[in-house]
Parts: C-alpha cells; structure tokens; sequence
C-alpha cells in the first residue's frame, strides 16, 4: 500500500482498496496513516483517492504540525542505525536475505527523506479568498467561504470555521472542520438573538493552519434587517390587526348566514344554498379563434410565440400574428385594467376557474370587461393547447381606428410545445417581415401594425427575463403621480425594474451598516476604525456613483422647482376658493329665481356661462 503511494501507482492502490481484508487507516512507521503519506509527499491523486474511500488523517498529529516532522526525524534515525548494522553483516557474510532486507531498509530511507524535505518546502497555506455571512432566520446563520487558491507548496486537506461572541475569539464559543472536497459552506443552527456572532475560517496543509480570514460583515446577529426598522414593526403591527379584524368579519358574516339557515329550516322555508354551476356537454363543443385581419375601433388581445432560433407562431391561412377581439363597445381602458392585466399574467392557470367566477359578479362596466379578457384568454390556450400565454406588455399597442391592442408574449424553448394543429404555423421573423409593404403602412392592418413593434417587444421580453445575481444593490425611484395613475421611471437595459447598481455579492446586511445607513442626513458620520463597515462604504459610494453616472442629474427635484410647485399649486387653491365664492353667490340666484319663475333649479343654474367667473377674476 505505501509503495503504490509512494510510486503513484494508481491502478495497483485501486485494486488494494477493492480488497475486503485491508485497513485503509492502519498506522505504519508509527504513527503515520496512509492519507498522512499521501499528504506529506504531496500526492494529490493518491490524496483523492484515499479521501473518496474514507481515509483520514492521525487526529493526534493535527493539533501539532511539528509531530509529524518529529515523528519523521525520529524514524530516520532509527533507518540510519539499521542500515549500519545491516552493512557490517553483510560484509562479514554475503547472504541474498539481508541484501534483501537492506533493499528494503534503503527504500524506507528515500522514502522518509522525500516526506521530509517535502515538509521543509512547504508552507502555510493562504487564507480564504472571502468569507460571507448570511441571516437565514432568527436562530440560524449561513457560513460561505471562497478556497484559498494557493496552498504554498502543500494540498490543503480541510477548512476549519470558528465562531465565537467576541471580536477577539476569546473564548471561542464552537468549531467545524470541512474537507477540502466537500461544499465550503456551513449552516450554524441554534443560535441566540441576543449575542453577536464574529466568525473566521482557516485553511489547512501538512504546515498546519494558515492565517484565519474574518468574515465580511465582520459580525453578524441572528436577525433579519427588518428587526432593527421602527417602521417595520409598527407596519407589521397594522397588518396583524387587519388580518385580525378581517378574520373577526368573515366569521361573524358566517355565523350570519347560519343563524339565517337555522331560522328559516325552524320556519319551514328553503334554505338559501350557493348557486351552482351546471355542467353540460356544451364546454366540449368551444368554437374555434376568429382571428382578426384588420383593426377597428376595439379592443383586441394578441399573442406573440417566438423560439430563440427566430421564428414567430403566425396563423396558417394568412400569415399574420393571432390578433382576437376582446370587446368593441369599450373604446378606453384605466391604469388600473392594465394593471388587473398584469397581475392575472401571473396566474394564467387559474384564468379558467376565475371566468367561472365572473357569473356571480355585478354587472358592472369593470367586471363586463375583465370578463371578456379572460374569455379571450381561455380561448387561446384551448386553441393553442398551452396554459402560459407569457408576460404582458406594459402598454397597449395603438393603431388604426382608435384601437388599442394588448400583446402577451413567450417564448417557447420547443416549438412542439404548441398544439399549431392546422390554424397555425411557425415561420421566420425575417420572412415574416419582408411580407411588409415598402409604401405607406395601413394602420388598419393587424400584421403591419404589429410587425413593425415586434423587435421592440421581443426585445423588451428578452431584457425583463433576465435573472439578476445574488448580491446587495443600490436602487433609485423616481415616481410621476398624477390623478389616473403613478409612472415610475425605470432602466433602459432592465425595463421590468428600477435604476440600480450592485454593492457587492454578499446580499446581507448587518447591524452597524443599518446604524450608519439611518444615521445619514441626521448628523455628522464619523469615521469608523471599523474595517467591514469601512469597506461597505467604499462599496456603497462606488456604486452611487456609477448609478448617478447612468442617471441625468437634472433630474433631481430641486428646491426652486419645488418652490415653483408650491407656487402654482397655491394660485390652483386661491382659484378654487375663489369659484367655490361664486358658486354660493349663483346658487342663492338660482333658488330666487326657481320661486319667482317656477322653472327647474339644474336648468336655470346651468344658463350662466362658466366664463364669466374666470372674467371676474
């Protein structure tokens, strides 16, 4: 065994290891192991074979580096004196077995020479790239570290973490050992809120270990950033409350209903039961898309399929993207249509079950609506065969006709995932272009309307599907509010969020960087010796500037634009008050006139024209 160590002979220490009779921890010259072998010849095959069929190292020589150099030291005198006195008997008598023996003897000596120059070369190991700490609840934390990626002449062989409650790791509250092939992370359970946790990690070679790397924050409190905001917990309050007092509602409507039924089975009269839903054959029977050629004053839902290789789902017959009808006595939708929209974008599975619902709403404009688009909406994944219609652009196409067209977009991996059936057909979107007049584009038509949006809107679905890295940014929101609805301004490379820059990959945040965060615009910051906390404001203000780069400063609201506001805003109550005067002043005229004439007060009052108030003014 310790000659295939020592020759790398790979295949024939495999085949020591299938056998069933060999002890893959037995000690030889002493104290020695087979890994502690593989280790001080810095073999780092044999160390990972060795390692896979579960070879460990002499616990009694880790806590010393020097026992194994000693031990080492020790035996190669012992060698030295052997061989002297194999060779004084070998010069009295030539025999082939001590030739043999201080063969043997030779061997042994080469190898502890070669372990311990091995040992003499060798160095402590660097210590971990970076460690990263991470609140995962209020009594457990994440450890990550990044390996060391030089080990200074020797395989580093494991990791060790400590933890303790004082910045001086005195006295050291638990350890843990992780082998160099094992995931470099540790989750540390049981944990109290009370106390602050500081935490390093060293890396390990035949030297010993290298020089402990502190974590990054420096320390860490078993808590969420939410346990150090007042307003966090006074809103977290308001919400337990209103769940308390909607439960407290529900159940007393409940009960409300039950008196009712009691009352009535004692009265002898029918039991008011839930309405329910036939069930007939006719849902077997759904009419198939009426897919529409040209645009007019409606409402209209279309669907965008595209693959990544650059093909778009068109209808069979004329090539044109499926555009259906929504509704055609609707010529204006809100904001908040548009944002009902967006958020059934996110629950296309439950479109059906919800447009069974609808039956038991009020007949309302809003409802009539909604009910259409989810109409629409089953009505293509029965045709198309596919639930996810994908994301919804954040604004309606306009075209022709004072028409407004909503388009909900994915992309598809396979185009076998869509039933196309014999309605549809997928063709290239450079095909499809070329399909388009070079004169004067007809706003009437459905594909020359859309066509000339589909690179924007691919593009913005390409942008909005991108998966942001793990880490802790920096965002910046700018809100237009007005009456209708709130326009929030957002990145040109990220429509679907808000201006940012990323900070640093740790997303953690600890509790002195949350001091010094609130602590900005209230008083004078000073500066911290701090060294975690320094380099999070090193971080922060980096990113702030790259973030205010890609921003136009101007857009800032200044303090003459707000003294402006406030102007025009004053002169809008003075003429309010001003109309409110006149309006009392016209009502007492209108009433004397209504007795006097006997005419309708609402006809008299509005035969004075509204200009003659602004002329007054």
């Amino acid at each position: 065994l310790v000659k295939c160590i020592y020759d790398n002979n790979e295949i024939g220490l495999k085949e020591i290891l299938q056998a069933s009779d060999v002890d893959i921890n037995q000690q030889y010259f002493g104290q020695l192991t087979p890994l502690d072998i593989a280790i001080m010849l810095n073999n780092q095959t044999m160390i990972q074979l060795l390692k896979l069929n579960a070879a460990e190292e002499n616990k009694a020589l880790l806590n010393d580096p020097l026992a194994r150099l000693n031990q080492l030291k020790k035996l190669d005198a012992e060698i030295n004196g052997k061989l002297k006195e194999i060779s004084s008997d070998i010069i009295e008598e030539q025999e082939s077995n001590q030739l043999l023996e201080a063969n043997t003897w030779k061997l042994k000596k080469e190898l502890v020479v070669k372990m311990i120059n091995t040992i003499d070369c060798a160095k402590h190991p660097e210590p971990p790239v970076e460690v990263l700490l991470k609140t995962k609840s209020s009594t457990t934390i994440i450890i990550k570290y990044v390996p060391s990626p030089c080990d200074n002449g020797s395989m580093i062989t494991h990791y060790k973490i400590e933890w303790s409650n004082s910045p001086t790791f005195i006295p050291i509250r638990g350890n843990k050992i992780i082998a160099y092939n094992e995931k470099p992370e540790y989750v540390l359970t049981n944990l109290q809120q009370e106390y602050t946790y500081y935490v390093r990690v060293s890396a390990y070679n035949m030297s010993g270990y290298g020089a402990p790397k502190l974590s990054n924050p420096e320390f860490i409190s078993p808590k969420n950033w939410y346990n150090y905001s007042e307003s966090y917990q006074v809103r977290k309050s308001a919400c337990i409350r209103s769940m308390e007092n909607f439960a407290t509602e529900d159940i007393d409507r409940i009960e409300c209903v039950l008196k009712d039924n009691i009352r009535a089975m004692d009265a002898n009269e029918p039991v008011r039961y839930t309405r329910r839903r036939s069930s007939t054959l006719q849902k077997f029977f759904l009419p198939s898309l009426k897919l529409c050629k040209h645009l007019k004053r409606a409402i209209y839902l279309s669907v965008i399929f595209y693959t990544p290789s650059g093909k778009i789902l068109v209808s069979a017959d004329d090539l044109v993207i499926p555009v259906i009808e929504i509704d055609d006595s609707c010529f204006n939708i809100t904001q908040q249509e548009i944002a009902w929209f967006n958020k059934l974008a996110f629950a296309w599975d439950k479109a059906r079950k919800m447009l069974e619902n609808m039956d038991y709403c009020m007949s309302t404009a809003t409802n009539l609506l909604r009910k259409k688009i989810l109409q629409s909406v089953t009505a293509y994944q029965q045709a198309l065969g596919v639930t996810d219609l994908g994301k919804l652009y954040h604004e309606p196409i306009r075209g022709g006709q004072k028409s407004l067209t909503f388009c909900l977009i994915n992309e598809i991996e396979n185009s076998n995932m869509i039933h196309a059936g014999i309605s549809f057909k997928w063709i290239s979107s450079s095909k499809l272009g070329r399909r388009l007049t070079s004169s004067s584009m007809d706003q009437t038509n459905v594909n020359e309307v859309l066509m000339t949006r589909v690179p924007e809107l691919l593009d913005y679905h390409a942008k909005s599907c991108v998966a942001f890295s793990r880490g802790l940014y920096l965002g910046y929101v700018k809100l237009h509010c007005t009456l209708n609805d709130i326009a929030i301004m957002s990145d040109v490379s990220s429509p679907n969020t808000i201006p940012f820059e990323k900070i640093r990959e740790n997303s953690s945040i600890g509790r002195q960087e949350i001091e010094w965060l609130q602590s900005l615009g209230e008083k004078k910051v000073e500066d911290s010796s701090n060294t975690s906390l320094l380099n999070f404001q090193k971080a922060l203000c980096s990113a702030t500037r790259k973030l205010l780069r890609r921003l136009n400063p101007q857009e800032a609201i200044t303090q003459s634009e707000i003294l402006l506001a406030k102007r025009e805003y004053q002169v809008i109550v003075n003429l309010m008050e001003s109309l409110e005067a006149n309006w009392n002043d016209m009502r007492w005229i209108g009433e004397t006139a209504y007795y006097i004439s006997g005419r309708h007060k609402a006809n008299l009052l509005y035969s004075v024209p509204l200009i003659r108030i602004f002329q007054s003014q």
